[in-house]
């Protein structure tokens, strides 16, 4: 029901207008209840979704997308505007100074350059962006826009996800350096693909630079002397089939200049989540100055040996000679 008053010939008169809104009425309470099950869905999601309509005006929602912008929960309303949430959001603690961007990013940047969740408006194409709140939370953003003119917005902690990145970037740089500090050369064997990779201190041992690196079973066969692949063969089917757990051998490489380097070859064997062989990961030392060593010392004591027994002989010959004169000069005297 709908009156108004006004005057008729100088007389005060009431327009009364009855409309049957039955159907309009079971329409938006139909419309309710289905935003009540869309709201119940949209709250059981761990992301922060804000929908709004080509009005630019705020049409479904969830309470965590309002935890993770800073908002109060009455505040988000059926038909706020975008402008007035995006300006809330600028206004708030939870982004510090510049928690909302200014405008789009011309050229086709990200709509939240500054590291902001809202832009002042919208790009009309799907973007994705970070920012951080001012409590070092770093939220992944999303603007996806919608066939009727509408768009989405949708924000998920990244925080542990960024961490843990970080984290794993650190401890690779780390293995890095160690890797190239240790006067070892690293290597690993992946028995479910044939990938084999060596580390650049192991092909520099060979007198190889890191733009001559062929990280190749072919190539690692073709550089061990032939009189040794069998025996490379062998341990690496022990290894595989369980024979040994580890195991440590001398192998001899061909240099780049022709050369043989000696190589203390130390290999484990690496299970993978299910228990089964994943890897083979090994070291190579670089023996040779200690092989060459050895050589030296076991040729110079047979030498010793050698001479020693040329003793022993000489002194035998000399008391025979010895005897022999004295069995003369007696003979002689008798």
């Amino acid at each position: 029901v709908s009156a108004r008053r006004f005057r008729f010939r100088g007389e005060e008169a009431m327009l009364a207008c009855i409309s049957d809104i039955s159907a309009r009425k079971r329409t938006e309470q139909a419309l309710e209840a289905q935003w009540d099950q869309t709201r119940a869905v949209l709250n059981g999601l761990g992301q922060g979704v804000m929908a709004f309509d080509r009005g630019l005006r705020l049409v479904a929602w969830n309470g965590r997308a309002g935890e993770l912008l800073g908002l109060e929960p009455e505040f988000l309303t059926y038909h706020t505007s975008y402008a007035a949430i995006a300006g809330r959001v600028g206004q708030g603690l939870a982004f510090g100074p510049g928690g909302v961007c200014p405008d789009t990013v011309p050229g086709g940047g990200p709509p939240a350059a500054l590291g902001a969740p809202l832009p002042i408006r919208p790009a009309p194409d799907e973007r994705s962006w970070e920012c951080t709140r001012s409590d070092g939370q770093v939220l992944e953003c999303l603007i996806r826009p919608l066939p009727d003119g509408g768009f989405v917005v949708t924000y998920t902690d990244v925080t542990e996800r960024r961490n843990a990145e970080r984290e794993i970037i650190a401890s690779r740089e780390l293995f890095e350096l160690a890797i190239r500090a240790a006067r070892e050369g690293i290597w690993q064997w992946d028995v479910r693909t044939g990938e084999l990779w060596l580390s650049p201190y192991w092909w520099g041992m060979l007198g190889y630079g890191e733009d001559e690196m062929v990280n190749t079973a072919a190539r690692w066969t073709e550089l061990i002397l032939p009189e040794d692949r069998e025996l490379s063969a062998r341990m690496a089917r022990d290894l595989i089939n369980g024979a040994m757990g580890e195991c440590q051998f001398i192998l001899r490489f061909r240099h780049k200049r022709g050369t043989v380097v000696h190589m203390l070859s130390r290999a484990i064997r690496v299970l993978g989540p299910d228990g089964e062989l994943f890897r083979i990961v090994g070291s190579h030392t670089d023996v040779s100055e200690r092989v060459r060593a050895e050589e030296r010392a076991h040729a110079a004591r047979e030498e010793a040996e050698r001479a020693l027994r040329d003793l022993k002989e000489a002194q035998a010959h000399l008391i025979q000679s010895e005897k022999m004169a004295a069995l003369g000069s007696l003979v002689a005297g008798v």
